[in-house]
């Protein structure tokens, strides 16, 4: 009996030690987790001052910035270089933000860049003078890459050619009236 009693006590020694082992190793995970999420948090915090700093230097000329970059880059002057390019690098670390944390890109960022961001001679051009850049977000690059290979060159143009569809619509409605 107390032979019995000594085996039973041992097998709750070893689950015990077991369990103990089974708890380092869980408050070693957890420590591991809550340093990737504060490194993740930094990442982001970082990331987001970025983006504060872009929009603060883009401001309120970016839309005029962006018509000249529309309508063609003779227009453009070294303020509207800079207003571009900081508004234009906002978006890329956007792209990278979502493919570092997320693992893939959506098809909806590669659509915006694509049918909008890159659819003028300025973000066409910006596109294809930054591949540091571009490098940072590998996945974006190459989705985005494939669509204006195959659009080529002239999908520079394609906003001026959009609005100035839309244009065309309106005046044939005014000439209706």
């Amino acid at each position: 009996m107390a032979e019995r009693k000594d085996r039973t006590l041992r097998w709750l020694e070893v689950g015990a030690n077991i369990g103990i082992v089974i708890g380092l190793v869980l408050v070693a995970l957890q420590i591991a987790q809550d340093r990737n999420i504060a490194s993740e948090s930094s990442e982001l915090d970082l990331s987001e001052s970025v983006n504060e700093q872009q929009r603060h230097i883009s401001g309120e000329e970016l839309s005029t910035s962006m018509a000249k970059a529309i309508s063609g880059t003779a227009e453009l002057t070294l303020n509207d270089y800079v207003t571009l390019d900081a508004f234009y690098l906002g978006e890329m670390t956007r792209l990278i933000r979502q493919e570092s944390t997320l693992g893939t890109v959506s098809q909806a960022a590669v659509g915006r860049w694509v049918n909008y961001l890159l659819g003028n001679p300025f973000g066409y051009a910006w596109w294809n003078s930054r591949p540091e850049v571009l490098a940072l977000a590998p996945k974006s690059r190459d989705a985005i890459d494939s669509l204006m290979t195959k659009f080529g060159p002239d999908h520079a143009n394609l906003v001026r050619k959009r609005f100035e569809a839309i244009e065309q619509i309106i005046k044939s409605l005014n000439r209706q009236d």
